[in-house]
């Protein structure tokens, strides 16, 4: 029982919009795809979410090993909301990869590339 309860928690980090969109971040991501390749999905056919995806209080701070096709390395994403109904500040969203080299993908100055800075609104 108690695994199945753990089985079904992780599906639901899994499938939940914070993990999705983290994998269409690195997957858009030009730095993450020359180190990685192409088709970056989770690295195991049954990924584990390590972590905490708490949207109701604010907290979000979640590790998951993420495969291309030609590295493997382990996403890490933090963030935090400020104040009650605030916007989440990412305190860190990084790549290690396999052999230890570290992509820093988030800069709190703003440089970081906007996955969805090019989305055209229907109008």
């Amino acid at each position: 029982m108690a695994i199945a309860t753990f089985a079904f928690f992780n599906y639901q980090k899994q499938e939940s919009s914070v993990v999705t969109s983290t994998l269409y971040a690195l997957r858009t991501n030009p730095l993450v795809r020359e180190r990685l390749g192409d088709e970056i999905y989770f690295a195991s056919k049954y990924p584990w979410i390590k972590g905490e995806i708490n949207q109701v209080h604010g907290r979000i701070d979640i590790r998951f090993w993420v495969k291309g096709t030609k590295k493997a390395g382990e996403v890490r994403l933090r963030c935090k909301r400020r104040g009650r109904g605030g916007y989440f500040v990412t305190r860190e969203y990084s790549l290690t990869m396999e052999d230890g080299e570290r992509l820093e993908l988030y800069d709190p100055e703003g440089n970081a590339v906007d996955p969805f800075m090019d989305v055209g609104m229907a109008e």
